[in-house]
C-alpha cells in the first residue's frame, strides 16, 4: 500500500493499493467482462477522461500548457501523473485534481481526471472554482 503524506499545498492524504489498480487495468485491457463463457467478449467503448491518439510525451506538453494558461499550480509525481490545484481569488477556496495519463491499447492513452479530497466543497463549487465562470 503507497501513502502520500500532506503535501506543501495542503491536505493531501491519499492511500491506493497499486496491486488493485493494476489488476482493474489488465482486467480491462484483457477484454474480460464476466460474461457467460458463450458470448464474445467486446471491448468497451467509452472511457472516463480525454482520449488521444497523440504521443503520450506531446499529450502531457498540451496538459502543462492549459495548466499554466488556466493559472493552476502542480506538482509532478512521475511523467505521467500530476497532481494540481487552483485557488479562486475571490472566496479563497481550492480545488486540488490528480491528471493521470493511461495507455488504453498499443494507440491511444487515456488522460484521466480525479478530484482529490476537500470534505468542504460540493461538486459544483468545483465546476465553478475550475471554470472560473465569472470571467
Amino acid at each position: 500500500m503507497k501513502t502520500f503524506a500532506p503535501t506543501s499545498y495542503g491536505c493531501l492524504k491519499e492511500k491506493w493499493d497499486m496491486s488493485a489498480a493494476t489488476a482493474l487495468r489488465e482486467r480491462a485491457l484483457s477484454g474480460d467482462r464476466g460474461m457467460p463463457k458463450g458470448t464474445p467478449g467486446k471491448r468497451a467503448k467509452w472511457h472516463l477522461g480525454i482520449r488521444s491518439q497523440s504521443k503520450p510525451l506531446d499529450i502531457m506538453s498540451e496538459v502543462y500548457k492549459a495548466m499554466k494558461v488556466l493559472g493552476f499550480e502542480w506538482k509532478v509525481v512521475n511523467p505521467f501523473h500530476v497532481r494540481v490545484r487552483r485557488k479562486n481569488p475571490i472566496t479563497g477556496g481550492c480545488v486540488q485534481m490528480a491528471l493521470q495519463l493511461y495507455q488504453v491499447d498499443y494507440r491511444s492513452h487515456l488522460l484521466d481526471f480525479k478530484i482529490i479530497c476537500n470534505e468542504d466543497i460540493n461538486l459544483h463549487s468545483y465546476y465553478m472554482l475550475i471554470c472560473d465562470v465569472s470571467a
